[in-house]
C-alpha cells in the first residue's frame, strides 16, 4: 500500500476506460476519445495539500450520502 501512496494517480486500464465510453453512449453523451481518468489512494497521514483537499471533498460526499441514507432509512419506518 505504501507504494501505492508514493506513486499518486494512476490511469484506469483501458478495459475499464471502454466500459465508462460505453456508458456515456449508452446515455447519448459525446465523449472524446481522450477521457483522460485516474485514480489514487489517499491517506490522511501522508498527505499532500493537494491531497489533503481531496480527503476533505471525499469525506463532504460520504456525509451527505449518510444523511441521505439515513433520511430515507427514517421515511421508510414512519411509513
Amino acid at each position: 500500500m505504501q507504494k501505492l501512496l508514493i506513486r499518486g494517480a494512476e490511469k484506469l486500464p483501458d478495459s475499464l476506460l471502454n466500459d465508462i465510453k460505453k456508458k456515456h453512449e449508452e446515455k447519448g453523451l459525446n465523449i472524446s476519445n481522450s477521457i483522460d481518468v485516474r485514480w489514487t489512494l489517499l491517506s490522511g497521514k501522508i498527505a499532500s495539500p493537494e491531497n489533503k483537499l481531496l480527503l476533505s471533498r471525499a469525506l463532504s460526499i460520504f456525509q451527505v450520502s449518510a444523511v441521505h441514507v439515513l433520511w430515507n432509512i427514517s421515511l421508510a419506518i414512519d411509513a
